[in-house]
């Protein structure tokens, strides 16, 4: 057994165990790790420094400016073995199709085994800050729109009362009316609080999916009963395609929740004359639920943000929207406990199409 006294002994007699070492060091690090020699090569990387930069193939120590032209990278390496000091930096990549930012962290590599201490390399590491900043984002995008949804029904409330205390509760003509706006915008308000608390359950797992055979098609007929009057309405015509015997494995009342949010959804924003079909079919191992409707459309660039809490895509457009702009993020978070997955596809003026895969066997999360 080695004595801890020999171990230091050990490290500094194998070089081969120091170089283990360091590459066991980076194997487990989060982060993009360059280790930059004083020429400004590189003399270690890790994979995800390797994922993030474009590494010649051919050449194992490539200089810096080979796999990035960032100044702010450069600036810093470069100071870094010059003297020795520190340095932290926000940059931004705009390599692909999405914009990234990091944090940026480049030390000196300094020995100090010798008389003169002498610097013989530096570590940049990167932090990808890019999801922390959207979620940031998301979250300070929710409470606007938060309070921008409660505010509309709150002031109705509010303004109408006042009419009433002013007077007009003994206006015969108008005082019910006055009421019932009051009460539809409570109402409003109180399916604003039940969605987020739904979905609040629902992301941090307090549900309890209890998954079953299901028929599709009684499933969406029941729907459709519930809705009827939406369609009439709206005027839209409603359609189920889906056979008698299909069947899909799922909890009878996510089921029913996500089935309801996607079909109520391709309602508020159809068009008189307009038609929704509910179809499924078999792709692979997983059977895709389709709602299809022939409304206003999304464009490409909105794909993943409508399923966003609270997301409004044009505010002029949906402020006469039925629902309380929750409806796609409960569907997306149903979908995704039942082991699935939801996609869309539209066109600006021809419709939208959102097909829900689930699992022949649901892996309930």
């Amino acid at each position: 057994m080695i004595e801890p006294e020999q171990t230091a002994e050990i490290y500094e007699e194998n070089l081969d165990l120091q170089h283990c070492v360091v590459e066991a060091l980076l194997a487990v690090a989060h982060d993009a790790v360059l280790i930059v020699a004083p020429d400004m090569r590189i003399l270690a990387a890790n994979k995800v420094a390797r994922e993030l930069f474009p590494f010649p193939p051919e050449d194992s120590c490539p200089r810096l400016v080979d796999i990035t032209r960032n100044r702010d990278i450069y600036y810093c390496v470069h100071q870094a073995l010059a003297a020795e000091r520190s340095f932290e930096r926000r940059i931004i990549f705009n390599r692909g199709p999405k914009e990234r930012s990091f944090d940026l962290r480049v030390e000196s590599i300094v020995d100090r085994q010798k008389e003169s201490p002498q610097i013989v390399g530096a570590v940049a590491t990167l932090f990808d800050l890019t999801k922390i900043e959207q979620l940031e984002r998301s979250r300070r995008e929710f409470f606007a729109n938060l309070s921008h949804e409660l505010r509309t029904p709150l002031t109705a409330i509010q303004t109408y009362i006042e009419t009433l205390l002013n007077g007009a509760l003994y206006d015969e003509e108008n005082n019910l009316k006055f009421l019932e706006i009051i009460s539809k915008q409570a109402q409003r308000m109180q399916q604003l609080a039940k969605d987020i608390s739904d979905l609040s359950a629902i992301e941090s797992g307090q549900i309890t999916l209890r998954p079953k055979h299901l028929k599709l098609a009684e499933q969406v007929e029941e729907i459709a009963e519930l809705l009827k009057d939406e369609f009439a309405q709206k005027q839209v015509n409603f359609e189920c395609k889906v056979d008698s015997d299909f069947l899909v494995f799922a909890d009878p009342k996510a089921l029913e929740q996500i089935l309801f949010n996607l079909v109520q959804n391709a309602i508020n924003f159809n068009r008189p004359g307009g038609q929704i079909i509910v179809d499924a079919a078999v792709s692979g191992s997983y059977k895709v639920i389709q709602v299809i409707d022939t409304g206003i459309g999304i464009e490409r660039k909105y794909f993943d943000r409508i399923f966003e809490r609270l997301f409004r895509i044009d505010d002029s457009r949906s402020s006469k929207v039925k629902g309380t702009g929750l409806g796609l993020a409960i569907v997306k978070h149903l979908v995704k406990a039942h082991g699935g997955s939801i996609t869309v596809e539209s066109q600006p003026g021809k419709g939208s199409t959102f097909s829900v895969y689930l699992p022949p066997l649901a892996k309930i999360s």
